[in-house]
């Protein structure tokens, strides 16, 4: 073979060596979920609260959540700690999943949360953990604005911690108050419903993430079996 024809062979081979190679490294498809698919439909439609107001995330930007009233907010809570899915009761790990799935039934329901983030040194008594306790690097749930008494305030939907919504101050306070310490080197901060965990706090999101939708469902399923496993020793 002539040498400018074996180069330009050469030159061939090497372009469809690197062709396959970057189609075999992409990643496949996620198919999202039901749950996921409605959430994303309404939000692709524009969410349209009856009030909204805002909250400043971790980048200093306003981002805008709905604003209900104190019973419209005991009835979201109810609404996703029924969700016998979602491992509340296995606490030593998953919030991130069962916060991102919290904000996706809530927009379900017309409601706009943001999230709250604390990291830090933190500790909460339990009696879903073998120990009695849980210790935490980070800890994350979804948030809306309440009207109550004329003034909006921020309340935290977090079954794996409550019975009912409570203001962010009282989140705070029972995962700081074992040491002063805790207290010292805690760091909190609202982001937008997108953000799956504190790796996404400086990233401007305006959607959700396709593969933390698929890992969301990934890191429930897992924790639900030890959940259950848990409750069938007590008995």
């Amino acid at each position: 073979m002539p040498i400018v024809g074996l180069f330009f062979l050469l030159i061939t081979q090497v372009l469809q060596a690197q062709e396959g190679a970057s189609k075999s490294v992409h990643p496949p498809e996620v198919t999202i979920d039901e749950v996921a698919k409605v959430a994303v439909e309404i939000l692709s439609k524009g969410v349209t609260p009856e009030q909204t107001s805002f909250l400043t995330n971790y980048s200093c930007h306003d981002f805008e959540v709905s604003v209900v009233s104190l019973e419209k907010a005991k009835e979201l809570f109810e609404f996703v700690s029924k969700k016998d899915y979602i491992p509340f009761k296995y606490p030593e790990d998953g919030c991130y999943a069962r916060a991102h799935e919290m904000s996706l039934l809530l927009i379900g329901k017309g409601t706009k949360t943001g999230k709250v983030f604390i990291q830090g040194d933190l500790c909460v008594d339990t009696p879903n953990s073998p120990k009695g306790f849980v210790t935490w690097a980070y800890h994350v749930a979804p948030v809306v604005n309440v009207m109550v008494n004329g003034e909006v305030k921020t309340y935290v939907i977090d079954p794996s911690l409550f019975d009912r919504p409570v203001l962010v101050e009282e989140w705070y306070k029972i995962q700081t108050s074992h040491s002063q310490q805790a207290q010292k080197s805690k760091i909190t901060y609202f982001n937008e419903m997108f953000h799956y965990a504190p790796r996404d706090r400086n990233t401007g999101m305006s959607a959700f993430d396709t593969y933390d939708l698929k890992a969301r469902l990934e890191i429930m399923k897992t924790y639900l079996e030890i959940q259950k496993s848990r409750q069938q020793q007590k008995k």
